[in-house]
């Protein structure tokens, strides 16, 4: 009796080891990030409208339905296996198949790039589509969305060159088009954009009079549009559009 019960405790035990592994290895990035946001003044409390798709500091284990379909096969065959009262090392075995493969297997959206670690070091760009990481050097540490993202930004009693004050409401148009420069170079994009937009459109109120602002809204537009871009450009950051809409004295 104890040692059927030896012989069924001791493949679990051994299965649950791994997956814990597995899930610090995981998680480990995503916790790195929190703490970094949760020590930053500048970053304040997520937006309503900013959703977990358009944050650089996303993370998730991508689990998909190929990695599961392989990880339930595998684990449901350890376990089929240990009832059939087969040698051990056969359940061991593969679990531990299952496990890897389960963890290994991710898949980028078509909007997405992977960057991938191997031992604390740039890899490799990943995505769109399936890819394969080695277990346990390998981890994700930042998914990239490259679609089309809007930030809001404004600028409060703000002097123009012949100190009126205005108040300008404007929005920034960009999209992250080199996924390793947007992950390594800078902690968070999002924030950045944020900031050197209300910074440029303050420059901008600065050296412009006000009639210019008020009958000259393209040509801020475009100003502003290469201020920020010129800023975002070393970040793998590029920017589509800027548009002032509205300019209230």
């Amino acid at each position: 009796m104890i040692a059927a019960l030896t012989g069924i405790f001791i493949p679990l035990i051994i299965i649950l080891v791994v997956l814990a592994i597995l899930l610090r290895v995981s998680l480990r990035p995503r916790l790195a990030q929190r703490a970094l946001r949760s020590g930053n003044p500048w970053s304040g409390p997520a937006k309503a409208n900013q959703t977990p798709s358009n944050q650089n500091s996303r993370q998730e284990t991508h689990m998909n339905a190929i990695s599961a379909l392989i990880f339930i096969i595998f684990v449901g065959a350890a376990v089929a296996a240990r009832l059939a009262d087969l040698p051990i090392w056969i359940t061991v075995v593969l679990a531990l198949i299952g496990i890897f493969l389960g963890y290994s297997i991710k898949m980028a959206q078509q909007w997405e790039k992977a960057v991938i670690l191997r031992l604390g070091r740039l890899h490799a760009i990943k995505g769109p589509g399936l890819f394969i990481l080695v277990p346990i050097i390998d981890v994700v540490t930042v998914w990239i969305d490259q679609r089309i993202r809007t930030s809001e930004f404004s600028a409060e009693q703000a002097l123009t060159r012949d100190t009126v004050p205005v108040n300008v409401d404007a929005i920034v148009f960009w999209m992250v088009h080199d996924a390793e420069r947007a992950a390594l170079e800078i902690a968070d994009y999002n924030s950045a954009v944020q900031r050197v937009a209300q910074t440029s459109l303050r420059e901008t109120i600065g050296s412009a009079l006000l009639w210019e602002l008020l009958s000259e809204r393209k040509e801020a537009d475009a100003t502003l549009k290469a201020t920020i871009g010129a800023k975002t450009a070393e970040w793998g950051v590029t920017v589509n559009s800027v548009e002032i809409r509205d300019v209230a004295i």
